[in-house]
């Protein structure tokens, strides 16, 4: 009867260890998984600010676009101005 309850204390034992392990690799991964989620966050901002960058920027392209469109408007009717009434 001794050698059942030693191999049933051992056999515990051994499961507690088990468990133990299981809990501190558990724990590690949910580390891992709050880093990671801090990453994506911090990703997120980054490329949301670069989204919002990209959209100035553009918008600041079709001011000059708009601008030089008028400028050439301007130019081809002077131009246009002096053929006709210069010649």
């Amino acid at each position: 009867m001794t050698g059942c309850l030693y191999l049933w204390q051992y056999s515990l034992g051994v499961k507690r260890d088990e468990m133990r392990k299981l809990e501190e690799i558990a724990q590690a991964e949910e580390k891992k998984l709050e880093l990671a989620e801090q990453y994506l966050e911090e990703d997120a901002a980054l490329f949301d600010e670069f989204l919002k960058e990209n959209d100035r920027n553009a918008s600041e392209a079709i001011k000059v676009y708009v601008l030089l469109c008028i400028l050439f408007i301007c130019l081809l009717s002077i131009f246009v101005y002096c053929i006709i009434f210069l010649s």
